[in-house]
């Protein structure tokens, strides 16, 4: 593992060489991959049926990731999404898929959330945002064995 935490730019660099086995859940004769495999966001705030007070994100921050994943031989990819991007007032979202060779993908995704103050009314929206980058970090590839 190779870490660069540049602290005067606040920029924190990680580059690891992983090998996992039975990362895949098996269907059939199909893999079952999920490409977000470490920076997953899995929190949705909490549903009010009448929300009160105004809300505050305290803390704006950027992260982007970048996975090369090497498929074994014999294993082709069957179907995968080429990517999404959102775009909110709260932050924005993009990931992106792509094949760049026969045994070999890129995931890549950016994920931007923006410090702010917020009424009461804009709750709703916030939480289908955060809700539709659950989903998406929950996106998977399927893959086929030969």
């Amino acid at each position: 593992m190779i870490r660069i935490n540049n602290k005067e730019a606040v920029v924190l660099t990680e580059n690891i060489d992983i090998r996992a086995a039975n990362y895949a859940s098996k269907s059939g004769s199909r893999l079952i991959l999920m490409p977000n495999m470490f920076n997953r966001v899995t929190n949705i705030p909490p549903r009010y049926e009448k929300r009160y007070l105004d809300f505050k994100l305290q803390r704006a921050y950027k992260d982007v990731d970048e996975f090369i994943i090497n498929l074994p031989d014999g294993v082709v990819v069957e179907a995968m999404s080429k990517g999404e991007k959102i775009e909110s007032k709260f932050g924005s979202y993009q990931s992106n898929i792509e094949q760049l060779s026969d045994n070999k993908l890129k995931y890549s995704r950016t994920y931007i959330m923006n410090k702010g103050n917020y009424s009461k009314e804009d709750y709703s929206a916030f939480r289908d945002f955060k809700k539709q980058i659950v989903k998406l970090d929950k996106t998977k590839i399927v893959l086929k064995v030969n």
